[in-house]
């Protein structure tokens, strides 16, 4: 068994088929119109301002899709109809981007959408743009989002997505306290460098008699390390200091002495439990914060997780003591501190049945109000400075870590505006997988990375 993680194998694969959709949705007669009613931007009101409107015969139906499937979601589009009965919200969580894709292009998009590379999305313009909307809102105040958040967003100076349900920094390298002593490690000493967090590998792995792994002590691929996308920027080139996409020149670079040195690392890992056992044990236990996750049962020690890893294992695993510190960089980085921006955004589908009404949803949830509700259920934190500044913050144990983390970082970036995401995340990952099957070298996959990429960007252009 081949090894993907978690968002990559709920997103859809463009190069197979996805680039198509793309390609459809954004095409003659579906193209995006000038803002939607930019002379009548919506008058939506926040929550504790809601009038109740006059009764109708029917109130309005919308659509809101998520790749997230918890009911927290739902929790908070019923709040929503409670103030603004006249639009009933229908969620729909669990949603991937190749669902969504197949209804944009036969003419049948939920009226907003909170799900897939949306670098890639808002590049193809298959996403109504929202500045005027933005900018005419009573409900919140644009200066208050992060403005990496914004630049998230943003293609060619238009904004095509509201910063919602889940945005603030995504590195931190958390680990089981008790299974670091166990080893007879430091836990007050989390390793700084790859060569340092493999000695923690090494000593936290653990075989049964048939030779198979029980125990992972860092698996790099594991939540933030393998993904790329859906909210989340690439970490690799993060770690290693470089620049993968020139937004500006249109060009990539990775096939580089970094990329080359990142992929040997991913390889050195996974060569001291195995390329097969370590799928067998990815089989057995899953990735991410998952109920099942290694991570979750104790079964792996380290991972490279966002900050809403204290609020999702309070929920998932709260007998777990965890701890959080900086990711780790190349000898040659040594004290680097690393971190980055990213999130989510709600977004309305070019052919959004309801956009005004569908707008409305979407500032709602970035009211203090619907912020409580995912926070409370969930862990997750909105991309706003003054929600930041008064939610409690110790609620979760370890989540202090990563809200300092903004302020002592010494590399705080976002993610690159990549229009080519999803295809530059599956490549990725086949490439990682033949580098750890050893199938190619890691210079071989830094040469068809870079190959498989400009000739993807170019073949976009084109369209």
């Amino acid at each position: 068994m081949r090894l993907l993680t978690r968002r990559q194998m709920l997103a859809s694969t463009l190069a197979s088929g996805g680039a198509a959709l793309l390609a459809s949705c954004a095409g003659a007669g579906t193209t995006a119109p000038a803002t939607p009613e930019a002379t009548k931007p919506p008058q939506a009101t926040p929550a504790e301002q809601v009038t109740p409107a006059p009764k109708q015969a029917e109130a309005v139906t919308i659509q809101w899709w998520t790749g997230w499937s918890s009911t927290t979601l739902a929790d908070v589009a019923a709040k929503f109809s409670e103030h603004a009965p006249e639009i009933k919200v229908e969620w729909l969580g669990g949603v991937d981007q190749e669902k969504f894709l197949t209804a944009a292009a036969g003419g049948t998009p939920p009226d907003a959408a909170t799900l897939g590379a949306y670098p890639e999305l808002f590049s193809r313009k298959v996403c109504m743009p929202l500045s005027d909307w933005i900018k005419a809102s009573t409900v919140f105040d644009p200066a208050d989002v992060f403005e990496a958040s914004w630049n998230g967003a943003k293609v060619e100076g238009e904004i095509y997505g509201l910063p919602a349900v889940e945005g603030f920094v995504r590195y931190g390298l958390c680990y089981n306290v008790d299974l670091v002593k166990e080893a007879g490690l430091d836990p007050e000493s989390p390793p700084q460098t790859w060569d340092e967090a493999y000695v923690w590998h090494e000593k936290m792995t653990k075989f049964d008699q048939a030779g198979n792994a029980v125990q992972v002590g860092f698996d790099p691929l594991d939540a933030m390390g393998g993904s790329i996308g859906f909210g989340d920027p690439f970490f690799w080139p993060k770690s290693w200091g470089f620049v993968y996409y020139d937004v500006e020149a249109k060009k990539f670079d990775v096939d580089n002495p970094q990329m080359i040195e990142a992929f040997s690392v991913i390889k050195r890992f996974y060569d001291l439990v195995g390329a097969q056992k370590m799928a067998a044990f990815r089989q057995s236990y899953g990735t991410w914060t998952g109920p099942s996750a290694g991570f979750c049962v104790g079964t792996q020690a380290v991972q490279i997780n966002g900050y809403w890893t204290p609020g999702e294992m309070a929920h998932v695993a709260p007998d777990k003591n965890i701890s959080y510190s900086w990711v780790p960089v190349p000898e040659g980085r040594r004290g680097a501190k690393v971190q980055s921006m990213g999130g989510h955004y709600v977004f309305l589908p070019v052919g959004s049945p309801h956009p005004k009404e569908a707008f409305r949803f979407g500032e709602y949830l970035m009211t203090d109000e619907a912020c409580d509700i995912i926070y409370d259920g969930l862990g997750w934190l909105p991309a706003r400075h003054s929600y930041l500044a008064k939610a409690d913050i110790s609620k979760y144990k370890g989540l202090d870590w990563f809200v300092k983390s903004v302020d002592e970082a010494t590399e705080l970036t976002e993610v690159v505006m990549d229009p080519i995401t999803q295809i530059t995340s599956t490549t990725f990952t086949k490439l990682c997988d033949a580098v750890i099957y050893g199938d190619k070298t890691p210079q071989e996959a830094a040469a068809e990375f870079q190959a498989t990429l400009t000739d993807e960007l170019q073949k976009m252009f084109e369209e």
